[in-house]
This record gives C-alpha cells, sequence and structure tokens, in this order.
C-alpha cells in the first residue's frame, strides 16, 4: 500500500504518467532523456531489462550533455545490473576518452569486445583512444575494423582521417573526409577538418571553401574561423584574416595559437606594437614558443636589434611541437638565425 502511494505521489509530482515518462527515457532530446529516466528510475518498476536500458540512455544523454561524472555513474550502475552488456562497457569506453582516462577506455572497449567481437563501436572508441596516446598505427588499425564491419559509416572515416593527418598523412586523410562527406553531406565538422588538410597542402582555394562552409554552420567555431584566416594570410588578405581572428580571440582568449596567429596578421599590416603584445601575452606562457619568438624574432630584426633577434630565434629553436606550424616557425628561425650569423 506504501509503494502504491508512493508511486501515485511521484507520479502526480512529475505530471507525467509510469507510461509517458518511459516514453521520455527514450526521446532523442537529451534532456527530456534525462527527465524521463530519472523518473522512471525512481518510480522503482521496471524490469531489469528495462532498468539496463534507462542507465544506458541517460548515461548516453548525460555524455552528449558534458556530464561526464554523471554518465560514469551511470554506466557503471548498467554494468552492474548487467555486466554481459557490451553497450554498458563501450559508453564508459566513451566516457573515459573525453575524461582523458585513455588507459581505462581501452580497458572498458576490451571488455564490449569480449563479450561482442564485431561491435564497431567498441573497435571506434579503442581508436579514438590509441589516437589520443598517439599510438597512430594502432590507432588506424582499429578504424579499420570499424569500418570492415560498418562500411557506410561516416564517423569511422572522419575519425580516421583525423589521425591519417596526426601523421601528416594530408591526402589520405582528405580521402577519408570525402568519404565521410559522400555519406553525410552535413556532417559539419568534416569541412574544418578537411579545410586544414587542404591549407596544409597549400591547396587554398580548396581550404578557403571548405573553412567558408565550417562557418556557415557554425559561427561560433573558433578554430574553423582562426583556420580561414591563416589561409587569408597565405593569399595576402591580412584584412580578413585579422577579423576572424579577432573573433576567435574574443571566443577563446586563451588559445595561445590564435594570439599568434592575429600577431602575425598585425605584424604585416604594420601595427608592430600590438603584434608584439600578442607574441608577448604567448611567450609569458609558453617561453620557447616557436610560433612566437620566431615572429618577435622578425620584428626584432627588422629594428635592428640583431642580439634581441638572435635570442627569439634561439628560443625558436627549442620550442615543443611537431604541427606543420611550429616546424615551419623552427624552418624560418633557423634560416633567420643562420643568416644573422
Amino acid at each position: 500500500m506504501i509503494v502504491q502511494f508512493a508511486a501515485l505521489w511521484l507520479m502526480a509530482a512529475s505530471g507525467a504518467s509510469p507510461a509517458e515518462d518511459w516514453k521520455d527515457c527514450k526521446s532523442d532530446d537529451y534532456q527530456t532523456v534525462i527527465r524521463g529516466c530519472t523518473r522512471s528510475l525512481k518510480a522503482g518498476s521496471l524490469s531489469r531489462s528495462d532498468t539496463v536500458d534507462a542507465y544506458a540512455n541517460r548515461g548516453w544523454a548525460f555524455y552528449n550533455t558534458s556530464d561526464n561524472d554523471r554518465a560514469l555513474a551511470d554506466y557503471g550502475d548498467c554494468v552492474k545490473q548487467s555486466p554481459e552488456n557490451a553497450i554498458c562497457h563501450n559508453g564508459m569506453a566513451a566516457v573515459y576518452i573525453e575524461k582523458q582516462q585513455y588507459v581505462d577506455a581501452l580497458a572498458s572497449a576490451d571488455k564490449a569486445l569480449a563479450i561482442n567481437p564485431r561491435y564497431q563501436y567498441a573497435f571506434l572508441n579503442k581508436g579514438r583512444a590509441l589516437d589520443a596516446m598517439s599510438s597512430f598505427s594502432q590507432a588506424i588499425e582499429q578504424l579499420t575494423k570499424a569500418l570492415d564491419i560498418a562500411p557506410g559509416w561516416a564517423n569511422a572515416y572522419y575519425r580516421r582521417g583525423r589521425t591519417y593527418a596526426n601523421v601528416d598523412r594530408f591526402e589520405d586523410a582528405i580521402a577519408e573526409y570525402d568519404k565521410a562527406l559522400l555519406i553525410n553531406p552535413k556532417y559539419s565538422e568534416v569541412y574544418g577538418v578537411r579545410g586544414f588538410a587542404h591549407r596544409v597542402l597549400k591547396h587554398n582555394e580548396m581550404a578557403l571553401a571548405d573553412l567558408n562552409s565550417a562557418v556557415a554552420a557554425d559561427s561560433k567555431d573558433d578554430w574553423s574561423l582562426a583556420m580561414r584566416a591563416t589561409v587569408y594570410l597565405a593569399t595576402g588578405e591580412n584584412e580578413k584574416a585579422l577579423s576572424d581572428l579577432e573573433r576567435a580571440v574574443s571566443m577563446s582568449p586563451t588559445t595561445n595559437w590564435y594570439r599568434n596567429q592575429r600577431g602575425i596578421a598585425l605584424m604585416r599590416l604594420g601595427r608592430t606594437d600590438k603584434a608584439v603584445a600578442d607574441f608577448a601575452k604567448v611567450i609569458k606562457v609558453l617561453p620557447n614558443n616557436a610560433i612566437a619568438n620566431a615572429n618577435l624574432g622578425l620584428i626584432k630584426e627588422k629594428a635592428g636589434d640583431k642580439e634581441a633577434a638572435k635570442a627569439a630565434y634561439r628560443a625558436a629553436m627549442t620550442g615543443e611541437g611537431t604541427d606543420p606550424d611550429t616546424r615551419d616557425a623552427q624552418k624560418m628561425a633557423l634560416e633567420r638565425l643562420t643568416g644573422l650569423k
């Protein structure tokens, strides 16, 4: 009798019936899922299999709304309720990746694959974790396994393309991005990374077209704005570059790469003091940043301060990073330093 009263009270408080709550728990809207699954779980009347589904659904909703601690807790309860459920283990793998706990992610994905050896989502998460751990060849192997099982999966092509780009295989990356967009032309994230690959290969027109598409899809995409700015810098459209970089820096003031690129635009437009200020802010945080020091060296060299220029070029040469921009900055610093001796 007490249990029945409690259930009736809960129904009245929520304004929804158990059937409506359960329907919400399986919605496509994440907040609706969270509300519906929470009410369904609190009611305590779900079967064991439905309880597992409720934890898995709510965990997925929490994951997609960046509430990773709650997502992990739900997937943990999912595993407790059903230890042989591959979805629960793979859900934990996905959350561990977001929490940068990559070893744990691999362990959870392996548990999912032990239950279902052809579970493509677990292969995808293994690939993502291995990519984040810089185990790129292993990441490609796992992503290829995912695609062998699901050859029409745009996200897997996108992920494999990202990994190819991480090992400077930009032509291969572009081929993967092309496949992803052929499957899903509205996959907006792909336009930005394909634009980056075209930019590295100096395919400026194609890079600009892709980055325009990325910005059009999401005007708050600061990374694509900044990347488009570097294409404008490459084509000499410095005012356009500065406009994009002002927006990018305003959205993410602590991203040093944006400040470096804005410094370059300001330098080319003759606004030297502001350029120096941007480079100095980066160097304060990262004393040996190659891009900031190399360009500061140019400014000092132009001003006739050879010793300060040499010091900046030497600092650039000791900077960490293997990305194309860092390598280009260090190459330029070495050439200028050699010329000053």
